[in-house]
């Protein structure tokens, strides 16, 4: 008794948005930004905001994804 071969899938998650929402998103579910008090987080902001403003599309939006890499296997019979 053992495992199948492992097969590989990638996944690419494309949550692009205006930056507050990229934020917002970041913040709510990639991150444990709760472990931050108000100071720090508001510094995060700030550096966030100013590290992607020239990254942002014509129509004002942030690219924004996250990859994922997930392995399937099952027992083997």
């Amino acid at each position: 008794m053992g495992f199948e071969p492992v097969a590989w899938e990638q996944i690419v998650v494309d949550f692009a948005a205006p930056p507050d929402r990229v934020w917002v998103t970041c913040c709510e579910t990639l991150y444990p930004a709760s472990t931050l008090d108000d100071a720090q987080l508001a510094g995060l902001r700030a550096e966030f905001t100013e590290a992607t403003r020239g990254l942002l599309t014509a129509d004002g939006i942030l690219p924004a994804a996250v990859r994922l890499n997930i392995a399937r296997t099952r027992l083997a019979e």
